[in-house]
């Protein structure tokens, strides 16, 4: 930690302050390389709050333009399901087993995961399946067959999942003695939306393409292909969906 005036954060209260170097700081476990403990109280230290009026625990806040700002989100992330260019798939598995070894995990949670992951694992005698958010599942019976469990089919890749609602009620795990509440997994809802972003993306950039060469072959010659209404059509489009560097029709001379 470098001796910057850096902001910090009163756990207690919320009152902003600004410090070189807290007491007692606990640095950041980056990448997860060292020991794992269950309390996350990473890059926190005391300082006196003046709100308090007596020294309490500060969370210190990164520069904007430092490199790992959100450096502990991004590994949360990584961790339940996000892939990352910095590691190797052994090590995106032993990323994942770490950050399950220090925070407590709902049980009552629906998660998901591809049917043919499901069945590969069913068929090699294996009990288990790995959920989108990395979530270890127990499988009780043959994938092939009927079941209202939260599967993916592998080719049921254009369509949004809605959250189930969640109800106020919660439930006790015995394993931990702590209160959950049931609900689908946010972290597998955000993997399946991030995957189905990238294909439709994919999607995008192809009928794009296809769409310009139609547009570029279409300069001269009559009848036009494309005519002056699906033109203007797409031109509002596209200028509702980038309206801070759209090229308008409106106002343009001839």
């Amino acid at each position: 930690m470098s001796d910057q005036n850096k902001k910090a954060l009163c756990c207690v209260c919320g009152t902003m302050r600004t410090c070189r170097r807290p007491r007692n700081h606990r640095a950041e476990n980056y990448w997860l390389s060292g020991p794992i403990d269950r309390d996350w109280w990473r890059e926190t230290g005391d300082l006196k709050c003046a709100e308090c009026a007596r020294v309490t625990t500060h969370a210190i806040i990164h520069p904007e333009k430092d490199t790992f700002r959100d450096h502990a989100e991004m590994m949360q992330r990584v961790a339940t399901g996000n892939s990352h260019g910095h590691f190797n798939a052994a090590q995106l598995g032993e990323v994942a087993q770490k950050y399950r070894q220090g925070m407590p995990r709902n049980p009552y949670l629906n998660h998901f995961w591809y049917k043919s992951d499901a069945q590969e694992a069913w068929d090699a005698g294996k009990d288990t399946v790995i959920g989108l958010c990395g979530e270890p599942m127990k499988l009780t019976r043959d994938p092939s067959g009927p079941s209202a469990s939260k599967k993916r089919s592998d080719d049921d890749d254009s369509r949004q999942i809605k959250p189930m609602t969640v109800r106020d009620q919660e439930y006790e795990d015995s394993d931990t003695g702590m209160w959950w509440r049931e609900g689908d997994c946010v972290d597998c809802l955000r993997v399946w939306h991030l995957e189905l972003l990238r294909q439709r993306r994919e999607l995008l950039g192809t009928k794009m393409t296809e769409f310009l060469a139609v547009l570029l072959a279409d300069k001269s010659g009559f009848p036009k292909k494309l005519d002056l209404h699906t033109v203007e059509y797409l031109i509002e489009a596209l200028d509702s969906v980038r309206p801070s560097t759209t090229v308008s029709s409106e106002g343009m001379s001839r």
